[in-house]
């Protein structure tokens, strides 16, 4: 009995014993995983931060290229501006046609800048001040003229006078609608 006793201490011992090194084999095989999957985290960790610093860098440069490319057609869209405007405020300039070859982009777009950027619309041509023609300048000579004689005829002639100031209103009826308008403000 004795024998049988120190015999099953001697198998407890060395189950006890195996059972240590299954669970050092396990855990060490624990750690390892463990270790590498915390390896592979920060590797792929890594790899995230290098790209998304690539994708910083190039949208860094694509801002940098676009205020780039913003300034340069800004500076060129000014000289269109203000050719646009020399155009539009030409008396002969009452249509969009033909503004496209001197200034080289399409109708559509010079006629989106007049009405977009430089605010401007149709009018028609019998509502907007013109300069007087010669014509009409030697009329108002003698229209000047006649008052004259009026005043040296007549001492009275103010009271049958309406005045006003330099501007000279005159209507006519054009042949379309469309045909006479012209730009403005």
């Amino acid at each position: 009995m004795e024998e049988e006793k120190k015999e099953h201490d001697a198998k407890i011992k060395k189950m006890e014993q195996e059972m240590e090194q299954v669970f050092e084999l396990k855990v060490r095989e624990k750690m390892q995983k463990l270790k590498d999957s915390e390896a592979d985290l920060q590797r792929r960790h890594e790899q995230m931060k290098k790209s998304l610093e690539h994708q910083r860098h190039e949208l860094e440069e694509k801002r940098r290229a676009f205020e780039k490319e913003k300034m340069t057609f800004e500076t060129q869209h000014k000289d269109v501006e203000e050719s646009f405007k020399r155009m539009t405020m030409d008396a002969n300039s009452k249509e969009v046609t033909g503004h496209e070859e001197e200034t080289g982009i399409s109708k559509s777009l010079v006629g989106s800048i007049i009405k977009e950027d430089l605010q401007l619309k149709k009018t028609p041509s019998k509502f907007v001040p013109k300069m007087l023609t010669i014509q009409q300048k030697e009329n108002r000579v003698e229209v000047a003229k006649k008052m004259l004689e009026m005043v040296e005829e007549n001492p009275n002639w103010k009271e049958k006078v309406i005045t006003g100031d330099e501007t000279w209103v005159y209507g006519y009826d054009p042949e379309t609608k469309r045909q006479s308008t012209e730009w403005k403000r």
